[in-house]
């Protein structure tokens, strides 16, 4: 599926305060002040509204994938871009939406992902309700001030945080230190539940998000394959998707760099199309940044193992002092009719055609010399005339594939 890239700025905002995240557009000369129309900063957000403009047209449970552009109002910085491509899923229910759709959708993003076969990662599931109980639990009744310091727990470590607790929020520091003691628990799937009530503390939505967490966890050793239940493990410290988030939450990171940031991420809401219209749609998605992770693997890109060493596989080189290229031009052809890539130049020498096939990354050249056609593998430097009678195309392949 594929939406709008442009969307009325009322929609966008619809899902809190994101004002310094989003693009407005106007016109040239427009001597209006209003900001209309504004570009998305996510795939959500339009998804919301095509569901529920398409209410009547849809079957539930709703699912869709999509692959697209987004802007956000970001400082550019390596991993982190102005314009980007998102690739999301989500499952969309009416009234309810049962619990096996948020293992569904977490496995599908971690398959996608190790099928792209890029560098080793992790995906840590939570939910939502654990850490709002927790700090419901020990009394704390403003919640939202308080997760989104715990949210900066990577970026400025325990003390930082704790810091800013006291000085922000207005705590003491044995309620601060209590605050970050379940961030700060071992990830172990086995013993979760015991762990976190380890901490003395008792609130029912905090019950209630660990055994979410729990049903979360057994449906994904039901419905995974053994390597995607090893990329997924519980992770109680992270906090998400304050607007967003009313369940399960996923983020995942590459293992071999915590300063990178994530990589994908997703959760459960309530109602997709709160704000929208009177049903009650609950959803859970997952969205996957390609832009970030592709700028991670072209730090170093010949160690992805699908990496093409060739942009092309072959350079036909027409050559203006060769009389007959007709012999070139046919094999050419046909290479492409075997949906082989084939680069096309003509140039004045060819020495000059053959500096050209070299710098434009080709495998093969292939020319005109002496009235014979002749390959040449770029790489090896392997040439081979093909005489009169001999297939060109099973002559080229086999130089091809001799790489």
């Amino acid at each position: 599926m594929e939406t709008a890239s442009v969307e009325h700025l009322s929609t966008l905002e619809i899902k809190g305060e994101i004002d310094k995240e989003i693009y407005c557009l106007t016109k040239p000369g427009d001597k209006e002040t209003s900001k209309e129309l504004a570009l998305h900063y996510d795939l959500t957000i339009p998804l919301a509204r095509y569901v529920t403009e398409h209410f009547s047209r849809l079957a539930f449970p709703f699912k869709r994938y999509q692959i697209q552009k987004v802007w956000r109002g970001e400082r550019p910085q390596f991993g982190r871009y102005r314009e980007f491509y998102q690739a999301d899923i989500d499952v969309i229910d009416a009234e309810t939406l049962p619990a096996l759709y948020d293992a569904e959708v977490v496995c599908v993003g971690v398959e996608s992902m190790l099928k792209m076969r890029i560098a080793p990662f992790k995906v840590g599931v939570s939910n939502r309700k654990i850490y709002e109980g927790y700090l419901r639990g020990l009394g704390v009744e403003n919640t939202v001030p308080v997760l989104r310091l715990i949210d900066k727990l990577e970026k400025i470590g325990t003390e930082g945080v704790a810091k800013l607790l006291v000085e922000t929020c207005g705590m003491s520091a044995e309620l601060a230190r209590k605050s970050l003691a379940l961030a700060a628990l071992p990830k172990d799937a086995d013993n979760l539940t015991a762990l976190a009530t380890s901490l003395g503390v008792s609130h029912p939505v905090f019950e209630q998000g660990l055994a979410e967490l729990q049903e979360l966890l057994n449906n994904v050793k039901l419905i995974g394959s053994p390597r995607v239940q090893e990329v997924i493990y519980p992770d109680l410290s992270f906090v998400r998707g304050f607007d967003y988030y009313t369940g399960s939450i996923f983020e995942g990171k590459f293992t071999s760099d915590d300063t990178y940031g994530s990589i994908c991420s997703g959760g459960r809401y309530d109602n997709l199309a709160e704000g929208f219209g009177n049903k009650k749609l609950p959803g859970v998605g997952f969205s996957i940044g390609v832009t970030r992770i592709m700028a991670k693997e072209s730090l170093e890109p010949e160690k992805m193992r699908d990496y093409p060493k060739y942009v092309s596989d072959f350079c036909l080189i027409l050559d203006a002092e060769t009389a007959d290229s007709k012999p070139l031009i046919a094999a050419g052809n046909e290479l492409k009719r075997l949906r082989h890539s084939v680069n096309t130049v003509s140039v004045g020498k060819l020495k000059k055609g053959l500096q050209v096939a070299a710098r434009t990354e080709a495998a093969v050249a292939m020319f005109m010399f002496d009235g014979k056609l002749v390959l040449k593998h770029l790489g090896t430097g392997q040439q081979v005339d093909v005489a009169a009678g001999n297939s060109v195309v099973q002559t080229a392949q086999a130089l091809l594939n001799s790489r």
